[in-house]
């Protein structure tokens, strides 16, 4: 690790690392909110922990998608900015749209559950969809305001959008995301069948005003096959169903997923843009000296996270935070290594890194989270038992 410190690039490292403990912060807090979620009676009924994985996770590869195009064309200078208004805006709609498909498939997913746990009621089974379209629905639309005025603040400020955008918005979007999802649970307990059907509707009514703007736009982003959809569905609800079973054994794995997840990705998602800005730019990209300042600041990381968590959760034995460490920079340079790998893939059949990049490394940094925290609290010596 010290030999990294010779090959660091200064101006990377200074520059994500704000972004990062941003992100870390409010990866922090989301963890708290989902470990109070696993203590809460009133909500043990609905599958909020498998919903808040897929939320994150489907709905975060197409948010994170939309904001690595965007924020790489606003690099390019000789890109007309009215063309670039004309482009956020008519791609916005295609993820808003996108995102409405994505809550009622969720909200599918959360009725599935509890029909296979053996459980039949219409007003509970209504409140997991409402909730789960709501809360994509709207957490999507204050996404995309607050990703246009990021971009814009980070094209002012002369900050690269590679080392602040992805890393940045993602945890604010999970962290929103979350708080919706918890608040709207609560909010729709209480609501009639019929206020819940009258919601949906207003929901769906944005539907062909997406559709609209999407078939009238001049130049769509591209979106996920089929394929790759399916692919990481099916990966992303097996680590739902895996981290709602386990966080019940082991609370910790609730309220520290958020953060050894959304952090990895974040940090494996600024290389990723790396890449993408080099290739879509042609801009030079040294990526031995990016790998080696993301593991330096992967582990500057995840030890200021175990410093911060000391502070309001009972201290650990020294094993679990060795192995915590240990499997948080393997995790960091699986995905580093995997995205190397996918670049120069798609680069020699001429596909699109980050269509193909987003969902892959969402939805594994998901699972290999899950499947840590299930081992971390497994080999350390100190079981954390609920």
């Amino acid at each position: 690790m010290i030999s990294y410190f010779f090959t660091l690039d200064l101006s990377l490292f200074l520059q994500s690392t704000p972004s990062l403990v941003i992100s870390l912060i409010g990866l922090l807090v989301t963890g708290r909110i989902l470990e109070k979620v696993v203590d809460d009676l009133e909500l043990k009924i609905y599958p909020i922990l498998l919903q808040s994985n897929c939320i994150l996770n489907f709905k975060g590869n197409i948010e994170l998608l939309y904001a690595l195009y965007l924020s790489s064309m606003r690099l390019n200078d000789y890109l007309n900015y009215k063309k670039y208004l004309r482009y956020a805006f008519d791609n916005g709609y295609l993820v808003l749209l996108q995102s409405i498909t994505i809550g009622i498939t969720i909200g599918i997913i959360g009725i599935s559950k509890l029909v296979l746990s053996g459980i039949f009621d219409i007003k509970i089974f209504l409140n997991i969809f409402t909730t789960s379209l709501v809360t994509c629905t709207v957490s999507t639309l204050l996404f995309i305001l607050f990703l246009y005025f990021t971009i814009e603040f980070s094209k002012y400020c002369d900050i690269t959008p590679d080392n602040v955008v992805l890393p940045t918005i993602s945890s604010i979007s999970d962290y929103l995301s979350i708080r919706l999802l918890i608040l709207f649970t609560k909010f729709f307990k209480k609501s009639s069948i019929f206020s819940m059907i009258f919601i949906i509707s207003l929901c769906l009514c944005f539907v062909p005003i997406c559709l609209f703007f999407i078939f009238v736009s001049k130049k769509r982003m591209p979106i996920q096959s089929v394929q790759i959809l399916f692919f990481t569905y099916i990966l992303s609800t097996l680590g739902g169903y895996f981290l709602d079973i386990f966080s019940s054994k082991y609370s910790f794995i609730a309220s520290t997923f958020p953060v050894y997840s959304g952090l990895a990705v974040s940090i494996a998602f600024i290389y990723l843009h790396k890449i993408f800005t080099s290739i879509n730019n042609n801009i030079e990209h040294d990526s031995e000296k990016t790998k080696a300042t993301l593991l330096v600041t992967s582990f500057i990381m995840i030890l200021f996270y175990i410093l911060l968590s000391m502070y309001y959760e009972v201290r650990k034995g020294i094993m679990f935070y060795i192995l915590l460490i240990s499997f948080f920079l393997c995790q960091v340079g699986i995905l580093l290594k995997l995205i190397e790998e996918l670049a120069v893939f798609l680069q020699e059949y001429e596909g699109d890194i980050g269509i193909v990049s987003i969902p892959i490394i969402t939805a594994l940094g998901d699972v290999l989270s899950t499947l840590l925290l299930i081992l971390v609290a497994s080999l350390s010596t100190k079981k954390i038992d609920k």
